[in-house]
């Protein structure tokens, strides 16, 4: 509600309404309020009992401060006004009133939404204007808000104004729909809720006016134009401008005299043909109207000199440009004078040239031709010049012939249709002349063998036979005489071929021949051809020749003589005769073999056989004893090589007739013919399964020589079995008994008969057949019979024992039996039948015919072509009304049903079949259609009718016809096009617009309803349609605020005017003829899409719109960039306008891309980054704005900006090396980083050094320098150090890192130290030895420096001559010069910590001097200190001294090997001499003790022998006896596997006798090899036993680490195998020190696969180190990672995955671990070890290197493995082996390989348990999980497990005892 001012009266009147009117019509309790621009005030009646009233005001729309204004307390006086002034103008408030009783309980009374008066709008103005509108914009006044305004408007000569309302508070509003050319008075109120402001200032403006419409421009001639116009609309009474723009420029000319409907120009200074803009305006109340343009020019000029030429089937013109006239092309037009329906129009560019040639092609050769050239402009043609012009005929094409013989020629060639040719000149020179009708042949006859031709060819035109085409020629022989062949002599190398010719008519130059690839001209009569292959086929091939001419080829095989057969061979079994010979290495086709018998002294032919293929031949039932001779040749073709021949004699009689009488599942009988000539005892009969079985063979049977038939009896269903039956006749006493020729029979026992049979139906032919196999049983076959029929199948093509049987009478019943068959070559058996029964389906029915009317199908069949049949089943179903219709049944025994009251317009799917033994046929589908009814009624759509198409809509109801599809058709007069409507599932609504119809004609629509074939009656609507339009818009130009389009008129449309709309603007309307063709928009916004639509009008009719869309230039982006030291962010806006995209393109200055990224525009734009920059190098960036592409137009505004990314860390220094310089100084140099990435103010340079074997020392600094070089000095000897070194800029680049290990050299000598001062001497301490028989007491100083390196060992040498040089790089040890009285010195310690605090050095004295440094200044060393016994198998010792002997020591330190610096020799001191009688005492003592310990081992061995032997027997003890030339020292030592069992048994003998014999001929095999590596001092800790060392020629070399001695160093050797001579690396149980050599070793030899055959601990010692991980967890080994995959337990091994990884590589190795072999001796079975070795082979990894093997030293059960895996992979393919060769082979690789006797004999044993079948088939479950081992309280594993096997003995498993600590 507003309130306003006035007069006093008015005030009074309010006053009183208000305070007395208003209350009495509220009531009490009750409010109102009032507002103005400034402020609220709330009037009330209040209840005087009430306590107390709050007024509150509130801003509307959820603001959180609030205005209260408590009332005072009654009474009251009513009416009661509270006033709010603080608010502001506009705004709306929430005005609340709260009625406060004394109970304290509030009520509100009043709640209501105010609004406070808005200010008026100001700075009201037209921003933009149009025809029919007004842009509006004006201001707000400040501090005000507003909802809406309202916009009033009127004509300046009307008083009634309009109101519009403007919905939102926006200050933009368009006026629309106003008159052209009319003023209106404009003002603006603004609107909060209910409150108005006041008027705004009022304006006045105007409309633009309509531009003129129906522009035409109309060329008069090559200097003037005429254009004209028509008024905007019949009420125009304003004027015009008309104006016209020359190409390429863009001020306008107006045209004079141009201000009414039409005038006539002539251009200034425009050449003619030229083109124009002209654009006419209309003027009214000042203000222009859009143009109405149209495009024009004047005609161009005419050309000069024009003229012609003529050319085959076409002709050149030639003219000259016309002047001063601007032209885009000529036309010229060709036309036939001889054929009206022949012309030709051709252009040609104008392409600003001024002389012109054109060829015409393409057409009729010989023919005269009217031609016309024209110029044209864009707009207009000129002038027409004419000439007439001849065209030649076209010559023949593919002129071609053959030679038809020796005397004729047959010419061919192709004719143009395009031509007219009436005949043909043909020259043959040097013949004659001949002309032909038109023709495409020509034979010349009457020639000469291979005589040269000439002939030429023109055609001829009726029309002007002077003008020919042009010349054709060709030159041509004809055949020459064919040769012929006299003779033919073959050779094996040489073919000699007699040739002439048939006659010597005509010309020749040669004969060719061509033998295969070789080819020989022939002037003589024979020709030969050398160095062939014998017995080859060779293809002759010859003709005579001259020049290109040939005749006709003959053509003859011939063979060269083959090579004969090479080494013939025969031989004899029994009366059977075989020859066998080897062929020619190539060149035959078989031979021919003839066999001649010796009668008298005769050969005579028995047989002659041949050709045949095989290189053997045998003759069967030969005479017994009889002497023949086999003569055999090469054949190929029709040549035979020269005969070999060679003479045997047949076996005498024997056995006859062996043959099976009887086979049942487990047994067969046989009988024989007993021979008649032969005197025998009796008949030995044996039986062989040739199947796998693990039953035993049955043993020979022995039949008397009266009885001639056996049984074998407990044999296997199905096996095969070979009998073999001989003679046996008793020799005299003593002698062995003689044999007769034996004779075999193969033959097979009865399968068992197949299990589960079953037949299914599969169609009316055929059935398939399902079974399975007895297990128990073998078969190779299955027979299936069915009827008289039955088929055999191979068992091992039936891969799931089925088969279908094909080929059955339809309808009918079989009875299926299956037997399983065995059968070979000579024998078969059938199991007992199986036996099912199945059916076949019956066939279809034949001929079925359907007819069908408006209700009824009637259907009639033949019955089905072959197979019975009982009845016959109908199905029928509609198809076209869904799936909901049920299908329906009729059963019948006839040939034929009617089906009755089916739905109109319906197509039934019909299926009949036939019906036996339950089995229905497939069925026959037949259909029929119900005749459709029409649709009821057919109307048009006026509303969608259109230029070219009307659109015609009717009803369907599927209640009461069923239609696929309508017919629609319009006719007009002649006038006929046909549609087809598909009728749609569910829709009964239809329409159809039929197009391509004549603007503003009247059509006849009719339609026809359609199911398939089937057609209704038609019914009939007429229709009228629109006008067209078929015009182009074209964008003319653009920029940031405004639009020009230009467009085409179509003088054959038909329309009044044109309307043209753009998105967010007023209609332009032109008139057809308005003049200039074009239409402009301005005050548009930047980048933004405008969508223009174009349509004509006539007659209130609108043609369909045309529409283009076109964007608005964008502006250019805001853009804000900043970088990092690798990246450029760019911040792009706000954008000013609109914008679709932003593309920004970065290069480098070196103008290389950096990248390129296109984001979409947003109003809130995030920074586009450019990543992966160079620090600190300047960068361009391009910023493309871009609008959305628009008919593949894009807009777009581009600018540039270079950037410099920021500093950063430099990249590493270049050529970073070291040199070390001396002992103690490095020269570093540097080249600075590749990529400085900044300015570089230094280089940083840090050091980290320790010593090598002790890396807690550290040696460390930092230091920064300027140049490119610098010398670290006092550096440390023989430390390694790594050096770092980095650029800095804004910080420290990367780091590059060098390592270098200081060279060391000899120690020297501390301070007050030289070689004699610091030499030993003895001391004379009480509590030490002093000088005894055995021991002398020396103090040791401490004298050498490490200044040149650490000292690494100390070594202590005895001398007893210290004149004799020790200087040898080997020393002897104490045991060696106890051996050799001639060695005068020896090493008696070897300590790494000599003078530590607690040094682990034998025989020093625990009294030692100390100092402050740790390290001990002197040391006391008791030489002589150890016992004898304890030097045994030691290298070095410090062994006891002989008494009264004198001796001198000096102590050696070394900083490396050879490098050493040592003290003078110590003065020499004498040991005490022995006491005589002590020692007698002694020595007796020593002697007892010495046979007591003899006969103690000699107990144990024996005790040990007997424990381990396999069989009670007593171990043979005589001497053995040696032989200068024994068996037993031979290398090789084969034996037959069949004679294996016989061997074993052989060598079991006289307590394993021969056993010992062969292992004591290995016991030195290999001893004599160097073992040079694993003695050298730093490997030796290396080595698990001393004695157990690897051969420098075979041992496995690792990859040398850090210049390390002995870092290369392994105890392991590869081993020969089977498949290769490096097959294994046999090596010893790894130790703790060497577990990451041993895994190195693994990964760098890449072994895939691991044999462990000992367990880590057996009876309380370590025999190999557990060098896997313990759980589930990696762990690192040197640089190698192990992870455990997973595990597999079995009874007696185990199999666990490992995968090894070296940073990003990995690969997986396989360990099998075998638990079971006692830790001395062998396995207590030869099964499991057996299973053992298998599951390795089956299991192991194929790809990598060797297999490890290993047990404790790696020698015995190491040996023991290789062997046996060796023998089983061998056995497969060989039938004898050598185990004493291989055992002899793996020990020349490594020391003691198999080391006990006792796993010699094991290793026959377990090759005897294989022979013999008795290897069990054990199946090994899984019993852990993956990683299984690997739970918590399971560490205990079998692997772990102490059993000693009942075997009470210390021993180690390899029969050593001395192990490495």
């Amino acid at each position: 509600m507003s309130c306003r001012t006035g007069d006093v009266t008015f005030s009074l009147v309010l006053v009183y309404i208000w305070l007395v009117l208003i209350p009495l019509a509220l009531g009490v309790g009750s409010c109102n309020y009032t507002s103005s621009i400034k402020d609220i005030t709330v009037t009330c009646i209040f209840d005087p009992k009430t306590v107390n009233y709050t007024a509150s005001f509130v801003i509307d729309g959820g603001y959180d401060f609030t205005n209260t204004i408590p009332t005072s307390s009654p009474p009251f006086v009513n009416p009661i006004s509270f006033t709010y002034n603080q608010t502001v103008s506009g705004q709306k408030y929430r005005v609340l009133v709260e009625e406060v009783h004394s109970d304290n309980i509030k009520i509100f009374i009043y709640n209501v939404t105010v609004a406070v008066v808005p200010l008026k709008p100001v700075n009201l103005k037209v921003q933009d204007r149009g025809e029919d509108f007004l842009t509006l914009f004006w201001n707000t006044s400040f501090g005000t808000v507003r909802d809406s305004h309202e916009i009033y408007y009127r004509k300046e000569n009307e008083t009634n104004a309009e109101m519009v309302l403007s919905p939102s508070a926006d200050n933009k509003y368009k006026l629309t729909n106003l008159s052209h050319g009319t003023k209106y008075v404009v003002y603006i109120v603004a609107v909060t809720l209910d409150a108005k402001s006041q008027e705004s200032d009022k304006i006045t403006e105007s409309t633009a006016p309509k531009p003129p419409t129906n522009v035409t421009a109309v060329p008069n001639d090559s200097s003037k134009i005429t254009v004209s116009w028509s008024p905007p609309d019949l009420f125009f009474q304003g004027s015009y401008l008309a104006k016209y723009t020359p190409r390429g420029e863009q001020a306008e000319v107006n045209i004079t005299g141009c201000t009414k409907s039409s005038c006539t120009f002539t251009p200034k200074n425009v050449p003619s043909g030229q083109p124009l803009l002209i654009s006419v305006y209309s003027l009214s109340q000042g203000i222009y109207s859009v143009a109405a343009s149209v495009n024009s020019s004047t005609a161009p000029g005419s050309v000069s000199n024009f003229h012609g030429s003529s050319k085959e089937a076409g002709l050149v013109v030639s003219w000259i440009a016309p002047i001063n006239s601007e032209q885009v092309s000529y036309t010229i037009n060709a036309t036939n004078l001889y054929s009206l329906f022949d012309s030709k129009i051709d252009s040609e560019p104008a392409n600003n040239i001024t002389s012109f040639t054109k060829e015409i092609m393409g057409l009729i050769g010989g023919s005269l031709y009217e031609v016309k050239i024209q110029a044209e402009s864009t707009f207009a043609k000129g002038e027409i010049s004419t000439s007439n012009i001849y065209t030649l005929p076209e010559r023949v094409n593919n002129l071609s012939g053959v030679a038809i013989n020796t005397t004729a020629y047959n010419l061919t060639w192709d004719l143009s249709s395009r031509s007219r040719i009436a005949y043909l000149n043909i020259t043959v020179s040097p013949e004659s002349m001949v002309q032909i009708s038109k023709s495409t042949f020509y034979v010349i006859t009457d020639l000469k063998p291979g005589n040269l031709y000439n002939v030429s060819i023109v055609t001829i035109s009726d029309i002007n036979p002077a003008f020919p085409s042009p010349l054709v020629q060709k030159d041509f022989r004809t055949k020459p005489v064919k040769p012929k062949i006299n003779s033919v002599i073959a050779n094996e190398t040489s073919l000699t071929i007699g040739i002439t010719r048939e006659s010597s008519e005509g010309e020749w130059d040669y004969i060719m021949t061509h033998l295969n690839t070789l080819s020989v001209q022939v002037k003589m009569d024979e020709v030969k051809f050398d160095n062939l292959e014998p017995g080859r086929l060779y293809r002759l091939e010859a003709y005579t020749a001259i020049g290109v001419a040939r005749s006709d080829n003959i053509t003859v095989n011939l063979f060269t003589k083959p090579k004969p057969p090479k080494s013939l061979d025969v031989w004899v079994n029994g009366t059977r005769f075989r020859a066998k010979w080897e062929s020619p290495d190539f060149g035959f086709d078989g031979f021919n073999v003839t066999l001649t018998k010796l009668v008298g002294t005769e050969f005579l032919i028995e047989q002659h056989q041949g050709p045949i293929k095989e290189n053997e031949i045998g003759f069967p039932n030969l005479t017994a004893g009889a002497t023949y001779r086999v003569t055999v040749v090469t054949v190929k073709g029709d040549q035979a090589s020269t005969a070999i021949s060679k003479e045997n004699t047949t076996d005498p009689d024997s056995v006859a007739a062996l043959q099976k009488v009887q086979a049942t599942t487990d047994s067969i009988t046989v009988n024989w013919t007993a021979p008649t000539s032969v005197n025998i005892d009796f008949y030995q009969l044996g039986i062989l399964v040739e199947d796998v079985t693990t039953k035993p063979n049955e043993p020979p049977l022995v039949v008397p020589k009266n009885v001639t038939n056996a049984t074998f009896s407990n044999l296997e269903p199905g096996f095969f079995y070979t009998i073999a039956i001989r003679t046996v006749k008793s020799g005299p006493a003593g002698q062995a008994p003689q044999f007769g020729p034996a004779v075999r029979l193969k033959t097979v026992t009865k399968p068992l008969p197949v299990m589960d049979l079953e037949v299914n139906t599969l169609n009316t032919t055929a059935v398939g057949v399902r079974w399975s196999l007895n297990k128990t049983s073998k078969q190779n076959w299955v027979q299936v019979q069915y009827g008289d029929k039955l088929q055999r199948l191979p068992v091992r093509n039936l891969s799931d024992f089925s088969i279908v049987l094909s080929g059955l009478l339809p309808g009918s019943s079989y009875n299926i039996s299956v037997q399983a068959i065995r059968f070979n070559d000579t024998d078969e058996e059938s199991s007992n039948e199986t036996v099912a029964r199945g059916n076949t389906a019956p066939m279809p029915v034949q001929n079925l015919n359907i007819t069908a009317d408006r209700s009824r199908i009637l259907l009639s069949w033949s019955p089905p072509a072959l197979g019975s049949v009982g009845s016959y089943n109908v199905y029928y179903w509609p198809i076209l009304r869904g799936s909901s219709m049920g299908k329906s049944t009729r059963s019948t025994s006839s040939t034929n049903i009617r089906l009755s009251d089916l739905f109109p317009g319906e197509k039934y799917l019909v299926n009949v079949t036939a019906v036996s033994n339950s089995l229905e046929s497939t069925h026959v589908t037949g259909e029929a259609v119900i005749d459709p009814d029409p649709p009821r009624s057919l109307l048009p759509d006026k509303s969608k009718t259109t230029t070219s198409s009307v659109t015609v809509y009717w009803f369907y109801n599927i209640d009461d016809t069923f239609n696929q599809w309508w017919t629609v058709q319009a006719r007009d007069g002649s006038f006929l096009v046909t549609h087809v409507v598909e009728q749609i599932d569910g829709q009964t609504d239809y329409e159809l617009e039929i197009d391509q119809l004549t603007p503003g004609h009247t059509y006849n629509i009719s339609i026809k309803s359609h199911v398939v074939n089937r057609v209704s009656s038609e019914i009939f609507t007429n229709v009228t349609t629109k006008p067209v339009i078929n015009s182009v818009l074209t964008e003319s130009s653009s920029s940031n605020s405004s639009i020009t389009i230009t467009y085409t008129v179509a003088a054959e449309d038909v329309f009044d005017h044109f309307i043209f709309n753009i998105s967010g603007g007023q209609p332009v309307i032109k008139a057809k003829s308005d003049v200039p063709s074009s239409v402009g928009f301005t005050n548009l916004q930047a980048g933004t899409k405008y969508t223009v639509t174009a349509y004509t009008v006539i007659n209130f009719e609108s043609s369909s719109p045309i529409i283009v869309e076109i964007y608005t230039d964008p502006n250019p982006v805001p853009v804000h960039l900043s970088s990092t030291s690798k990246t450029v962010s760019l911040l792009l806006g706000p954008q000013v306008g609109e914008a679709a995209q932003y593309t920004i393109v970065c290069t480098s200055a070196s103008n290389r891309s950096c990248g390129e990224k296109t984001v979409a525009a947003q109003v809130i734009m995030q920074p586009i980054v450019f990543t992966d920059l160079l620090p600190f190098h300047e960068y361009m960036f391009r910023v493309i704005t871009k609008t959305t592409s628009v008919n593949n137009s894009v807009k777009m505004a581009t600018e540039e900006f270079m950037y410099r990314t920021a500093e950063a860390p430099p990249g590493p220094v270049r050529s970073f090396t070291l040199v070390d310089k001396d002992l103690h100084s490095v020269m570093l140099s540097w080249e600075p980083p590749s990529m400085t990435n900044g300015d570089i103010k230094y280089y940083t340079i840090s050091y980290v050094g320790s010593e090598p074997t002790d890396p807690e020392t550290r040696d460390e600094k930092e230091l920064t320098v300027n140049g490119l070089s610098n010398t670290i000095t006092d550096l440390k000897a023989g430390y390694k150090y790594i050096f770092k070194i980095s650029a800095f800029t804004i910080e420290k680049g990367d780091e590059e890192v060098r390592e270098i290990t200081m060279k060391t050299a000899a120690p020297t000598f501390k301070a007050n130290y030289d070689a004699e001062s610091s030499k030993p001497h003895t001391v004379s301490d009480k509590t030490l030895p002093g000088i005894t028989q055995n021991q002398i007491s020396f103090e040791l100083k401490n004298p050498f420096s490490p200044d040149n390196g650490l000292i690494k060992y100390y070594t202590v040498i005895a001398s007893l001559d210290p004149s004799v040089s020790d200087k040898d790089s080997l020393l002897p040890s104490w045991l060696d010069v106890q051996k050799n009285s001639n060695l005068k010195f020896y090493l008696a310690a070897n300590c790494t910590d000599l003078f530590a605090r607690e040094s682990a050095c034998e025989a020093l004295s625990e009294s030692r001097h100390r100092r402050d440094t740790g390290e001990l200044d002197s040391q006391t060393f008791v030489l002589g200190g150890e016992t004898s016994t304890s030097c045994i198998n030691r290298p070095f010792c410090n062994g006891p001294l002989t008494p009264g002997t004198e001796y001198a020591i000096k102590l050696r330190g070394y900083t490396a090997s050879g490098q050493y610096q040592e003290t003078a020799y110590s003065d020499k001191v004498k040991t005490k001499k022995l006491d005589v009688s002590k020692a007698e005492l002694i020595g007796g003592v020593v002697a007892g003790i010495f046979i007591l310990i003899i006969l103690i081992i000699i107990a144990v061995l024996l005790v040990k022998k007997i424990r381990n032997q396999p069989k009670k027997a007593v171990k043979y003890s005589a001497p053995r006896p040696h032989w200068k030339h024994s068996v037993m020292s031979q290398l090789s030592r084969p034996v037959k596997l069949v004679d294996f069992p016989t061997h074993v048994q052989k060598m079991s003998s006289d307590s394993d006798l021969k056993y010992a014999e062969e292992y004591e001929d290995l016991k030195d095999v290999g001893r004599d090899q160097p073992c040079t590596a694993a003695e050298f001092p730093p490997n030796r800790p290396k080595n698990r036993f001393t004695n157990i060392l690897p051969y420098d020629h075979s041992r496995v070399k690792l990859l040398p680490t850090d210049d390390e001695e002995g870092s290369d160093y392994i105890n392991a050797n590869y081993m020969p195998g089977y498949s290769s001579k490096r097959e294994y690396i046999a090596t010893q149980g790894p130790l703790p020190s060497t577990r990451d050599d041993f895994w190195r070793m693994i990964w760098e030899q890449n072994c895939r696969n691991i044999v462990m055959l000992t367990r880590c601990q057996e009876k309380g010692r370590e025999k190999s180190d557990h060098y896997w991980p313990n759980d589930a967890e990696p762990k690192f080994y040197g640089d190698l990672q192990v992870t455990i995959l997973n595990e597999t337990h079995m009874p007696d091994w185990t199999i666990t995955e490992f995968k090894v990884a070296m940073g990003e590589q990995s690969r997986n190795v396989r360990h099998f671990h075998y638990l079971v072999w006692p830790d001395f001796g062998v396995p207590s079975t030869c099964t499991s070890l057996i299973r053992f070795v298998r599951t390795v082979r089956e299991k192991l990894i194929r790809e990598g290197g060797p297999i490890v093997t290993h047990c404790s030293a790696g020698v015995g059960r190491s040996g023991t493995f290789i062997v046996l895996d060796h023998l089983l992979q061998l056995i497969r393919e060989k039938d004898e082996v050598d185990i004493f060769s291989l055992v002899y082979k793996l020990r020349k690789e490594r020391v003691l390989m198999v080391q006990t006797e006792q796993q010699y004999k094991f290793i026959h044993e377990c090759l005897l348990c294989v022979l013999e079948g008795r290897e069990e088939d054990i199946t090994y479950m899984n019993f852990g999980q993956v990683n299984a081992a690997f739970e918590e309280g399971q560490q205990q594993s079998i692997v772990d497990q102490d059993t000693d096997f009942g075997i009470n003995m210390d021993h180690d498993d390899e029969g050593i005892n001395v192990e490495t600590v």
